[in-house]
């Protein structure tokens, strides 16, 4: 008997180390490097251990390397420097300023305790009654 190929959503599920919670968590980001220097805010729409997905309306290239401070809903602070590895533009209009993307960003510098309290916060919100 034939397998059924997988579809993307399943390719993507078993390729992925961390469990993922789809959750808006606010993020403090700045840019590092010889580029432009930038500050921001944003939120994820989605984090694991390894990384954020992160809603962001500037601009931020594949493989810029960020800061980032995130305030998890427990009110512990994640600091962490990650790698922008994917950008994908969903804005309605051509003009920058109307524009919105998302940003898929790997932790490259996260300490353990760091990368424990959000594998914490995930496992907690998705067994409620551990």
């Amino acid at each position: 008997m034939r397998k059924k190929p997988l579809n993307k959503e399943a390719r993507m599920q078993e390729k992925r180390k961390f469990p993922r919670l789809d959750f808006n968590v606010e993020v403090e980001w700045k840019r590092l490097g010889p580029s432009v220097k930038e500050e921001a805010k944003n939120l994820t729409k989605n984090i694991s251990g390894g990384g954020i997905c992160m809603f962001v309306d500037s601009s931020v290239n594949v493989n810029d390397t960020l800061e980032l401070n995130i305030t998890l809903p427990t009110q512990e602070r994640v600091s962490s420097k990650g790698v922008v590895r994917w950008v994908e533009n969903f804005g309605i209009s051509s003009r920058k300023e109307e524009s919105h993307s998302e940003a898929g960003i790997e932790f490259i510098d996260i300490n353990s305790a760091d990368r424990q309290k959000v594998d914490k916060f995930i496992f907690r919100f998705l067994n409620p009654s551990a």
